[in-house]
């Protein structure tokens, strides 16, 4: 009968340790951050374990681990509980090793009663700890943590005080049970550190992504590393915003970080374009500038013009030449003319257009092979009548359709849940406000507000940017007053470019991105003016 009850009674103990187990397992897979792992980890096995001080110890050096965390009994002095284990300076000059060494080279659990006293290994880092408590250590028990390639990268100490004679070490169970408690919180650890890595990979990954896309043309101007900072500005401002436009919009951690990855992202479809277009400095330009080739058949015609007068009114390779005395003058102002539109600084107008299809049909030059050439090609001519900037309608196509190639590129990804949204995102950064953008159309309403947020950093980073191939680069209340105009015209949301200007988020960006020359005064009232909230 009486083994019965005492089988009972250990029954009852073992399930009661178990259901604390079960506990200690719920509340560690509740925890987000390894400090809270090894926070919980602590309190849990001293619980379990039924433990005066639990111990979190750390290498300071290969040879000396120092207590980094610690839990305690209320009934502890708190002026004694920091632990230090230097075998590389121990007091005790024999061949014994210290517990630590042990764990260290077969990390299992190690269980010592009456530690100081029991002489098999070296706990003498426990004496200055017992000294102070005026308490003798009955039980330690040690727990490897966080094993990396077999090797323990902190240990667990428990230690159990002697209240009384009879006071027992840890029981087999409770050793057991603490193990078992460390191998999860182990395992737990080694999770979060293998997600922190891979997230350090992928970020590392998209900004070399972002990195490359710049470095792939001398004019980007960080451009793909100035909007993720732009937009996470913005992003974070519209989310503070009490506005009656965003009193509704509030980004989480998860929703920030997806933006900040699409923002990394919205260009990568600009690693197929073709650098000739995306970096074209003139009109004329391909791989080389074909002005030179316009120049040099100017040149040919000035030569033939002089030779002309020379041979006073004889005609040369039967093609007929004026000897009007103002040629030389006409030609040369038609290249000046030329080499004007080619550069593309200035937009033109009908009557510049009209002077560039004069010119091609005016001249004629005679090629190496006696053929007679107008001066200018179609293709020429046609580049030369861009109006604005320097690309074709085709050419500023195929820019546009990096967007596409983004939305692409980026579908091929298999992005986790909290990223889903990446590829929309990213690939929306041309849409317009008043929905005639590209390549969907879609309106400032049926877009997500991430996407106009984009869409405005990415505008906003383009027109301050410091270098371009085809314009000077402009003043920062240039930069503003273009957007304003963008906004007037239906192109940019008035709600963002409201929230911009009114709380000054351009001055930060200023000062860290804009050169000092583009910095200047900005006047609020006057970008303002005529936007009162709705």
């Amino acid at each position: 009968m009486v083994d019965m009850l005492e089988n009972g009674e250990s029954n009852i103990e073992m399930t009661e340790l178990l259901q604390q187990l079960q506990r200690a397992s719920i509340a560690l897979g509740t925890a987000l951050e390894p400090e809270g792992v090894e926070r919980l980890l602590l309190e849990e096995l001293r619980l379990l374990c039924n433990a005066e001080l639990a111990v979190l110890l750390q290498p300071v050096t290969p040879q000396c681990w120092r207590s980094t965390l610690f839990l305690a009994d209320t009934s502890l002095s708190p002026s004694a509980l920091s632990l230090e284990i230097n075998w590389g300076a121990k007091e005790d000059r024999s061949q014994r090793r210290t517990a630590l060494e042990q764990v260290l080279q077969k990390p299992e659990s190690l269980c010592c009663h009456d530690p100081l006293r029991a002489g098999e290994f070296d706990f003498s880092h426990l004496r200055p700890f017992e000294e102070g408590q005026a308490r003798q250590v009955r039980s330690c028990l040690l727990l490897p943590l966080s094993t990396h390639h077999g090797r323990p990268e902190k240990i667990v100490e428990l230690i159990r005080l002697a209240k009384n004679q009879d006071e027992t070490g840890f029981s087999i169970d409770e050793q057991q049970l603490g193990s078992i408690l460390a191998q999860q919180a182990s395992a737990a650890l080694e999770r979060m550190h293998c997600r922190q890595e891979q997230g350090e990979f992928f970020e590392s990954l998209i900004q070399l992504i972002g990195s490359a896309i710049d470095e792939k043309s001398p004019y980007a101007g960080d451009h793909c590393r100035h909007v993720p900072v732009l937009t996470m500005m913005l992003a974070r401002a519209v989310s503070a915003s009490r506005s009656a436009a965003f009193d509704t919009v509030h980004f989480s951690e998860a929703e920030l970080y997806e933006l900040e990855v699409a923002a990394w992202l919205h260009d990568i479809g600009k690693l197929i374009t073709p650098i000739h277009i995306s970096d074209k400095a003139t009109k004329l330009e391909r791989t080389f500038d074909r002005f030179d080739l316009v120049s040099t058949r100017f040149e040919i015609l000035r030569r033939d013009i002089e030779i002309e007068h020379l041979r006073a009114g004889e005609k040369a390779g039967g093609v007929e030449i004026s000897t009007d005395g103002h040629d030389l003058q006409r030609l040369s102002a038609d290249l000046s003319f030329l080499a004007d539109c080619n550069r593309g600084h200035n937009s033109l107008g009908e009557p510049e257009t009209r002077r560039v299809s004069e010119i091609a049909q005016k001249y004629r030059w005679i090629d190496h092979q006696g053929e007679v050439r107008p001066v200018l090609t179609e293709d020429e001519v046609a580049n030369l009548m861009v109006v604005h900037g320097t690309l074709t309608d085709e050419e500023r196509e195929m820019i546009n359709h990096h967007v596409v190639s983004t939305i692409n590129m980026l579908d091929m990804l298999p992005f986790p849940k909290e990223l889903a949204r990446v590829p929309e995102i990213a690939g929306s950064h041309h849409e317009n406000y008043h929905g005639q953008g590209f390549p969907t159309g879609e309106s400032g309403a049926q877009m997500l507000i991430q996407t106009r947020i984009l869409a405005f950093a990415d505008r906003f980073a383009s027109i301050s940017t410091g270098s371009r191939p085809y314009k000077k680069r402009n003043k920062l209340s240039q930069s503003l007053q273009i957007l304003r105009e963008m906004v007037d015209g239906g192109q940019v949301d008035p709600d963002l470019y409201r929230l911009f200007v009114a709380e000054q988020l351009y001055e930060s960006y200023a000062i860290e991105f804009l050169s000092r020359d583009q910095i200047d005064p900005v006047d609020r009232t006057a970008l303002l003016a005529g936007m009162a909230e709705e």
